[in-house]
């Protein structure tokens, strides 16, 4: 094997069996400044501050067999230090090694995983590798009522919102906030229920049927969501009409 992998940083030793002599004395990941990014980490991108995620690393990606690592160790860190070690175990019909992971503080990060195994092109040399994942972690979006009234069948409702708009994907990819209202008719559940999405924190409904309706909404920053009801707001006019009765109002 003669590779050197994006997000990998490969280290060729004499044959060992041991990790007493370990190459991995220094923060990788932190000393490229977040710069390598494996696809072989696998876990979530953005998460939330005070969260824990799980992280692994998946032996079959490397040289097409899980083998190579069988009984062997994956160290994993982060930002923020040691988060333990993993023996590989033969997991979906991939050799795996997993730990959680718990991100206290806002800002960048990364996922580091540190493993060797020994490739048989190479005389059986043990392969010291490190691969890296970058981190956001970010506040969770909030939203809460600010206006919900009824004019004429017509109801509006209005959120006051943040996200984090600096390390959420929102803010990092650009693909924007997303709102999704709902308002439900709870004094004739059989009646047309309303679903609308929009890019503002604002919504407007236009109601056939009298009653009293319930409202709520929900913010999205492109992975973590939150949502909150809006309470209820009367709407005058009558009730759901069969397909056999004649309603004046339409």
């Amino acid at each position: 094997m003669n590779k050197l992998f994006a997000g990998f940083f490969v280290l060729l030793l004499a044959s060992s069996n041991s990790f007493a002599a370990t190459p991995y004395l220094y923060d990788h990941c932190g000393v490229l400044g977040f710069g390598g990014d494996s696809s072989n980490v696998k876990g979530d991108r953005y998460v939330l501050v005070g969260s824990t995620e799980t992280y692994r690393h998946e032996g079959e990606l490397l040289n097409g067999s899980g083998l190579l690592l069988d009984g062997r160790t994956a160290y994993f860190s982060s930002l923020d230090g040691d988060a333990g070690s993993d023996e590989y175990s033969y997991q979906d019909f991939k050799q795996v090694a997993k730990r959680n992971i718990y991100f206290p503080n806002r800002g960048s990060n990364y996922v580091q995983i540190d493993y060797s195994f020994k490739d048989p092109d190479l005389a059986g040399n043990i392969i010291y590798v490190t691969i890296c994942k970058n981190i956001n972690v970010q506040s969770v979006p909030t939203i809460s009522k600010k206006i919900l009234s009824e004019n004429s069948k017509v109801v509006y409702a209005e959120v006051n919102s943040t996200y984090d708009n600096t390390y959420s994907k929102a803010a990092i990819e650009g693909v924007g906030v997303t709102y999704v209202w709902y308002l439900s008719n709870l004094s004739y559940p059989s009646s047309t229920s309303y679903r609308q999405e929009t890019s503002t924190p604002y919504a407007t409904f236009y109601v056939r049927d009298g009653g009293n309706y319930n409202v709520r909404a929900s913010i999205n920053d492109g992975v973590h969501s939150k949502s909150v009801s809006l309470g209820d707001v009367y709407v005058q006019g009558n009730p759901p009409c069969n397909p056999h009765c004649y309603n004046p109002t339409d």
